[in-house]
Order: structure tokens, then sequence, then C-alpha cells
């Protein structure tokens, strides 16, 4: 019935078509990474300033519904909406069958999968890469999947039946004296089939 419209980096807003009646509803979320639905709701994944966040939706109808052809495409639509332009969104739900949480951990999520009727997301702390259950509006640890972060500033997941694959990327430079300075890429894949996850990552100095 709906149909998810491409969100933007950096912008704010994940967007939904309903196919049937061409109508388009939004709410605020800023950077998202990843969009799924998980049982009879849809989950939205996304991060800021290195902390992650997430909204279950229940019912894309009851967002805000953008009349405006110039609000369908602007990702900070609601900075032209009086009413809603000074508002705080993370953590923060301000429509019906909308639910917001956000970890307190100051991680950062890699990707976002259901798995035997359960959702888990695996995340990057400063020390560690972790495998979390979603339980109660709240993310629960599982286990230590390694015993680093993983660097990334994108990541993009593909998910199929008890399958995924995500790959994540990340570039930086250190600067030393003399106008020198030493080039950083960091990218990788994470693939998930059955009960198993792999990691395999590429570096480059």
């Amino acid at each position: 019935m709906f149909m998810l419209a491409q969100w933007v980096k950096w912008g704010g807003s994940v967007f939904f078509l309903n196919k049937k009646t061409n109508k388009v509803y939004s709410y605020p979320s800023t950077d998202v990474q990843q969009v799924l639905k998980f049982k009879d709701n849809y989950i939205v994944s996304n991060s800021s300033r290195g902390f992650s966040g997430f909204l279950s939706i229940s019912d894309p109808t009851k967002l805000f519904e953008l009349k405006e052809e110039i609000q369908k495409t602007y990702c900070n639509w609601y900075v032209t909406v009086d009413s809603l332009k000074h508002k705080k969104w993370a953590g923060i739900s301000l429509q019906r069958g909308v639910k917001s949480y956000v970890d307190t951990f100051g991680v950062k999520t890699l990707t976002t999968f259901p798995f035997n009727n359960e959702l888990y997301s695996i995340y990057s702390t400063d020390s560690a890469t972790i495998l979390a259950k979603h339980k109660d509006f709240k993310l629960v640890t599982v286990d230590t999947l390694l015993k680093k972060s993983i660097i990334f500033y994108e990541a993009s997941t593909h998910l199929a039946n008890n399958f995924f694959i995500t790959a994540y990327r990340a570039s930086w430079y250190v600067g030393y004296g003399n106008d020198k300075q030493l080039n950083h890429k960091n990218s990788g894949l994470i693939f998930m089939q059955g009960n198993t996850i792999r990691f395999l990552e590429f570096n480059s100095y």
C-alpha cells in the first residue's frame, strides 16, 4: 500500500507515499540510514552526532500529510511550518502511532535486521562492535561481535529472508607538520545468513 520515498542523509525526514491515494506523509528523522517493515510497523534507523535513534511507525497516515508540492521534495520541510520549526525531535514522539527511542551509549548503528521474529541491530562503540536486540523500545546487548570499533560514515543494507548484506565506508585524513597529511580509507561488508554473521574489511592508508 505504501511506497517509501528516498530519504536524505544530513537532511531530516522520512517520506511515505500512499500508492492508492497518491498522498505523501512524512516525519522528521535526522540522517536516516535504513527503513524496514517489521511485523505491523515501519522501523526507521537514523543517527545524529554519534548517537543512534529509531522510529517505530504503526500507521504512516497518522504522520504529517504534505500537501504542498515543494514540501514533498524538501527533506527539512518542517522548518517552514511555524508550529514545528523549533521542535526537538530526538527521543520525542509528536504524532500518534510514532514511538521514538534513542540509544544512551553514544553508538552508531551499522545495520538493523529481523531474525526469528525478533529485531536486531549491529552497532559500533569506541571499543567494540555489538549485536543488540530491540526490546520494549530499547537496545539490549546480546553479544560482542568484534573487540574493536568499526569506523564508518555511510552504511547501506540489503535485506532478504534470513539474509542481509551491509556495505559501509569512511575516509578521513590526519594532518602533520609541513603541510603533510596521511589519508585513510576504511570500508567493508557484513554478511548474515541463518545465524552466522561474517565481516570483510578493507583498509587503505
